[in-house]
């Protein structure tokens, strides 16, 4: 029965992620208040649903303290249970500082015979038989959409669900958060600008994590004193441990929201402090080699096929081969921040409408082809570029990747033989070329660059496409089709009519 009701919540829940989505401004906060409705009953695995299936960040910024609080009798009985009460008597708790995270809540106090300020971290009550039911709620929330894709596309959830639960027994036990800390520390000992605060084991257990306090700001605290040049060097710093993470030792941060970092400026430099070890993977070093090969050859401009690269990454042979012509492209945009040799303006920046437009329906393909070990990282790297995106600065993403991974080259590239000739990087169109000749002679040529594509209605003449138009040509429809079939050289299409000649190509 309890997971029958959860899985009506599930349900509920999708539904409220999409109302938001959908919402306009306007209607915007009655939206954000069902969606904070259906995370009311102490979080669980329900904000991880958010946090894991929603690509569109609909949560980011959501504020769950109002709905998820452990009253203060509840927590001193916690802890007083776990250590004693003659333990419990050395903190001096601060029960004005509390805030709450998706398995638990935090709590300021004082360690008076250590004489410093330490967080407690305090799991949910009945968190992992709640964990439990939700897993059954959503194994049959899913049945049916799943069955219905899996007629087609072979989608099957039983990977993602089967991690979602790795993930949430890993985060339902605290002690775990002290073995990642133990690991992260190790791997993070040649970024001296990056802090890792102690974990005081002795209080440690299942239930609770205790550790030292940083005095660093929040994200939007920083945000609030930065400068545009600290806040450029802060960004800078960042990306760097994300590449030193996905490269250097393959152990990241799965959960990249701004709660898990805090920040400072200091003389020497900015400084950012990890504070949060629940939901750290480890990426594969066959993982890890074939994506920097993949990113260092497209920005090298290597005539390479992208598909083994994909199959070296997880991904399954037989469902890429639905959209093999299509990979070059997709790689092109998926890594468009690297591949720029001026810096990216994050916020113009239109992922998913541009796969979208790539892969059409094949986009169920590349989900359902997709190791989860990619869907973890783009999902962290996601959370990357919407805080970067809050930042009063772009990046040169292309340099700093070339600057910071050049020590790494030797270890990690490697080349594969193309599947196929046809599907490089290098048969790419690398220009868009507009012609309008009228009576013999040239009234428009114009030539773009190919990257130009996706937005190539904006930039064409409003009187060339009304002219289109009443000729019956559909603009959209010719670039759609383009950008579907790979973006290759050729014709995307000539209309004569009397005297007037035009044509569109890829070349």
């Amino acid at each position: 029965m309890k997971a029958l009701t959860e899985s009506w919540k599930t349900l509920k829940l999708m539904r409220s992620l999409k109302e938001y989505k959908q919402n306009s401004k306007e209607s915007e906060s009655e939206a954000r208040k069902h969606l904070l409705e259906s995370f009311a009953d102490k979080n669980g695995v329900q904000f991880k649903i958010a946090q894991y299936f929603d690509l569109g960040n609909s949560i980011d910024g959501l504020a769950l303290r109002d709905y998820a609080m452990i009253p203060m009798d509840e927590v001193v009985g916690i802890l007083t249970k776990e250590w004693g009460s003659e333990v419990l008597a050395e903190f001096d708790i601060n029960w004005e500082f509390v805030k709450s995270a998706s398995m638990g809540q935090v709590h300021l106090a004082r360690l008076n015979k250590q004489d410093k300020d330490v967080i407690i971290k305090v799991l949910y009550p009945e968190i992992r038989e709640t964990i439990v039911n939700q897993i059954r709620g959503l194994e049959l929330a899913s049945f049916i959409p799943s069955a219905l894709m899996s007629r087609k596309y072979k989608l099957q959830m039983d990977d993602y669900l089967e991690k979602l639960k790795q993930i949430l027994e890993k985060e339902c036990d605290l002690r775990n958060e002290v073995k990642a800390k133990e690991l992260l520390q190790e791997s993070m000992k040649d970024c001296p600008w990056v802090n890792i605060p102690e974990v005081l084991e002795e209080y440690c257990s299942s239930n609770i994590l205790v550790q030292e306090f940083d005095s660093g700001l929040e994200f939007e605290a920083f945000l609030e004193q930065a400068s545009s040049d600290e806040q450029k060097a802060m960004g800078e710093s960042f990306i760097k441990i994300f590449l030193h993470q996905i490269f250097k030792t393959g152990f990241l941060q799965g959960d990249t929201n701004k709660g898990n970092f805090l920040f400072r400026s200091s003389p020497s430099g900015p400084e950012i402090t990890l504070i949060d070890y629940g939901n750290y993977f480890q990426l594969s070093m066959e993982f890890r080699k074939n994506l920097f090969s993949l990113m260092q050859s497209l920005i090298d401009g290597r005539e390479i096929d992208p598909f083994a690269y994909f199959s070296g990454m997880g991904f399954e042979e037989e469902k890429l081969r639905h959209f093999h012509k299509s990979l070059p492209l997709l790689v092109q945009k998926l890594f468009a921040p690297f591949v720029s040799q001026i810096p990216f303006d994050l916020k113009r920046w239109k992922l998913s409408r541009d796969v979208d437009l790539i892969l059409g329906e094949h986009k169920w393909w590349f989900r359902s082809s997709g190791g989860v070990e990619f869907f973890q990282l783009m999902k962290s790297i996601k959370g990357l570029f919407g805080m970067l995106q809050r930042l009063d600065v772009n990046f040169n993403w292309r340099h700093i990747f070339l600057s910071y991974t050049q020590a790494l080259k030797s270890e990690l590239f490697l080349e594969h033989a193309p599947l196929s000739a046809n599907y490089t990087f290098t048969s790419l169109a690398k220009s868009i070329i507009i012609q309008v000749k009228e009576k013999g002679s040239d009234k428009v040529n114009l030539s773009l660059p190919a990257a130009a594509l996706m937005n190539l209605k904006d930039l064409m003449d409003p009187e060339l496409i009304g002219d289109l138009q009443k000729r019956g040509v559909d603009v959209d429809s010719v670039i759609r089709n383009a950008i579907s079939e790979g973006g290759y050289p050729g014709v995307l299409f000539t209309l004569e009519d009397g005297e007037k000649n035009i044509e569109i190509s890829l070349r």
